[in-house]
């Protein structure tokens, strides 16, 4: 028995060698579409091959929005993107828990910028994950760069 996937939701079933020779389209024998995604192509609902794409719905948007509120303020109060110029950038993580625990006591918003504790934590979090994604990589090319040179 052999495993194939459905092409519109990525459900995986068992199937026989004789199966996908007869019933997968001729002009790609790689494509399966399952029976509950087929009967909805009978009944005129439309079908999106989205399988192992990124699902941006999953984000909780209200919460999001709260972040954007945090970063939004902290463009004003001190310059578009300036946190991308703080070092060091342990600052970030002593920032994150500082946030954490104010809300762990009961504190829901930050009176500094009036935007929930969390929000700015999680602010904190992905400026430190955009240094890891970018500026960690350039150090440590650097850093090759220099022993190069020796």
């Amino acid at each position: 028995m052999d495993h194939i996937k459905c092409i519109n939701c990525g459900k995986s079933i068992e199937v026989a060698d004789s199966f996908r020779t007869l019933f997968n389209p001729i002009d790609n024998p790689q494509q399966f579409v399952c029976a509950e995604c087929g009967i909805k192509r009978q009944h005129g609902e439309g079908v999106k091959y989205d399988v192992g794409k990124l699902q941006w719905g999953l984000l909780p948007m209200e919460e999001m929005e709260e972040v954007v509120k945090v970063l939004t303020k902290g463009a004003a109060k001190y310059a578009k993107d300036n946190w991308k110029n703080v070092r060091p950038i342990d600052k970030y993580v002593d920032a994150s828990f500082r946030h954490i625990v104010a809300w762990m006591k009961g504190e829901r918003d930050d009176p500094d910028f009036d935007t929930h504790h969390l929000a700015n934590a999680i602010s904190c979090l992905l400026f430190l994950m955009w240094f890891d994604n970018n500026v960690f990589e350039d150090e440590d090319e650097d850093e090759k760069d220099e022993k190069d040179k020796s």
